[in-house]
């Protein structure tokens, strides 16, 4: 038994309905945590669902199973109008299993589906900013997620080197220079001179030709124009990489738009589309002389096609078309592979794989049974049109199984909108050192006593960073608030940190170091509430595993943090009478084991003391 009681619970249930009403097609119920504590710990309302298909009032049909599923000593069931079956876990069987509920946290059984998960695919043209700091944070906790249920999951990170933006940096570094000032990181460098070329083109259109020249070069895959930018590209994200791995975001591949060209990709997919009706070439119009998807939507007017070019006039292959040509390669349906290396300036502790055309063969990458990609909410288009694209194909099942992880802007309190253009907005190296140079003047401190993995004020910044970007749904717009991101009081990281720091100290004085086992089952309110809060950890990681939405995870944290809290400040621990003594330190052992989890997860330290 794996103790994530809402599935069990579910299959219970199921398997009473099954055994009761065998011609009864069910599928599925439903099993959630109710919001009143007088609703029982879990609550279903499968009788109200199997109500007309059994043609019986639910009340009778709450009974029956309520007879049925009695006998498990675990619970007690409560029935409820108008069909409502509440379960009370016994106290006993809260604390007792607590312990190997603590061992199985890491058992989750492996799953055969491997997921490629795309994230971050910052332009190499300039310094990341903090929107894109987002993206690599939300993309990171999800694998995370994924990877602890029991999926295979391969990260990759998407290199455009031969769109316009690099294109443009590549020609404002030979216009106006390339040597940055001593000191100064060469993408916050390139970060001014990407500026500075956009507002160069507003008053000499002429050097418009030379980006255009540029592009066109880049569509040549081994033209020296091309190579020159490739290595303008690696400097730029190794730079990238690095701001990463400050936030502890790592990846498993880097994917090179010029290797698409380069493996001729998009000439396999050419191909692979021309099998399907729904890709054709326009002879008159405004496509005329372009390769378009059908959409099968209706134009409104003549001005605007409803249809999704993926060639222009000129034979230029649009993003989308390359986006097509790398998905059916992510799900093995392209014939075609890439070679591969290693990136040896890669600054995270795993190895870091490349494609490369002087690599070697391999079937390591690729492959996907699902792909998520972590992209912002004003790409759901071109998105969409690659969703599209496989179904119009016949890969339904791919279709079906690639999943846009959409997310919201964000902003810097007092700052207007961003533009990279106009080299406007927040560059995420500098935020991490403006919210250290804030922690380090803050009210708390940290503290570690592990000497070979100190926590310094910069982790207690990541955490103060991360916790803020995750803990909003991901498709709204989030507003960057130091004030209230680094409260140690409310919904924040410091304050969840705080918490484990609390029960560091608790079981630091206690001298404990091992689960101490309790002698009782006797729970207080207060107690009851923290050990269900306890064993809500896996179900809230199964659930994010499906939904993708991580905010789910901090809420939860916050719920937990709340929950220990009430219960310290509710009980003596340390200068109780025993067994109230073992059985509190328990539960501090266990919160501080789930706790520690939970930020793992997140990618965020756990302090000793702060």
């Amino acid at each position: 038994m794996s103790l994530n009681f809402i599935r069990e619970t579910k299959e219970k249930i199921l398997s009473a309905v099954r055994e009761k009403w065998p011609d009864a097609a069910v599928g599925d119920c439903a099993v959630e945590v109710p919001n009143l504590e007088a609703h029982g710990d879990l609550a279903t309302n499968v009788a109200m669902t199997l109500a007309p298909v059994l043609k019986q009032p639910p009340v009778r049909i709450a009974e029956t199973l309520a007879d049925a599923l009695r006998d498990d000593e675990r619970w007690r069931i409560e029935v409820k109008q108008p069909g409502f079956l509440n379960f009370f876990f016994s106290h006993d069987f809260l604390l007792f299993n607590v312990q190997r509920y603590l061992s199985t946290l890491t058992e989750f059984p492996k799953r055969t589906e491997k997921i490629v998960l795309e994230h971050t695919n910052v332009n190499p043209n300039k310094a990341m900013h903090i929107g894109h700091l987002r993206n690599a944070v939300l993309g990171d906790v999800i694998n995370n997620v994924l990877k602890r249920v029991g999926y295979r999951t391969e990260v990759q990170y998407y290199v455009d080197d031969t769109g316009a933006q690099v294109a443009d940096t590549f020609v404002a570094l030979k216009e106006f220079g390339d040597v940055p000032a001593k000191g100064q990181k060469f993408d916050h460098f390139c970060w001014d001179r990407y500026a500075q070329i956009n507002a160069a083109y507003q008053k000499d259109p002429h050097l418009l030709e030379k980006r255009s020249s540029i592009l066109h070069a880049l569509e040549d895959a081994d033209s020296t124009e091309a190579g020159a930018v490739k290595e303008l590209a690696s400097r730029i994200l190794n730079d990238h990489l690095s701001s990463m791995a400050d936030f502890g975001v790592s990846y498993d591949l880097l994917v090179w738009e010029s290797d698409i060209l380069r493996f001729e990709f998009w000439k396999h997919a050419f191909e692979v589309l021309q099998r399907s009706d729904s890709f054709t070439k326009e002879n008159e119009g405004k496509n005329k002389g372009c390769w378009v998807l059908k959409t099968g939507e209706t134009s409104q007017d003549e001005e605007h096609s409803p249809d999704k070019i993926l060639v222009k006039s000129d034979n230029t292959v649009t993003y989308t078309g390359k986006d097509i040509a790398y998905h059916l390669w992510k799900f093995d349906l392209l014939g075609k592979d890439f070679r591969y290396g290693t990136w040896k300036k890669a600054p995270q502790k795993k190895s870091l794989a490349t494609t490369d055309t002087q690599g070697k063969k391999s079937s390591k990458y690729g492959r996907a049974d699902r792909v998520y990609n972590v992209i912002d909410v004003r790409q759901a288009y071109p998105q969409a049109m690659v969703k599209l694209a496989l179904e119009k194909l016949g890969y339904e099942q791919e279709s079906k199984h690639l999943k846009h992880v959409s997310y919201g802007i964000v902003k810097l309190a007092g700052e207007g909108k961003m533009s990279g253009r106009e080299g406007r907005g927040v560059k995420v190296d500098d935020l991490l050192r403006m919210v250290t140079e804030r922690v380090s003047t803050q009210a708390y401190s940290v503290q570690s006593k592990r000497l070979d993995a100190p926590i310094s004020d910069c982790d207690i910044a990541v955490g103060v960073i991360k916790y803020f970007m995750l803990r909003y749904n991901p498709h709204s717009e989030i507003v960057f608030d130091f004030k209230e991101a680094g409260a140690i009081t409310g919904n924040t990281g410091p304050y969840i940190q705080y918490a484990h720091a609390r029960a560091s100290g608790i079981l630091a004085k206690a001298g404990i170091h091992s689960f101490p086992k309790p002698q009782t089952g006797s729970l207080s309110s207060a107690e009851a509430r923290l050990v269900k809060q306890l064993y809500r950890w896996v179900a809230v990681l199964e659930s994010v595993s499906e939904t993708l939405n991580v905010n789910e995870i901090t809420q939860y944290a916050f719920e937990l943090a709340n929950s220990f809290n009430s219960f310290y400040e509710a009980h003596l621990v340390l200068k109780a009478e025993e067994p109230d003594r073992t059985r509190r330190l328990a539960l501090v052992y266990a919160f501080r084991s789930v706790v520690a989890d939970v930020l793992a997860t997140l990618g965020i330290a756990a302090p000793e003391a702060m």
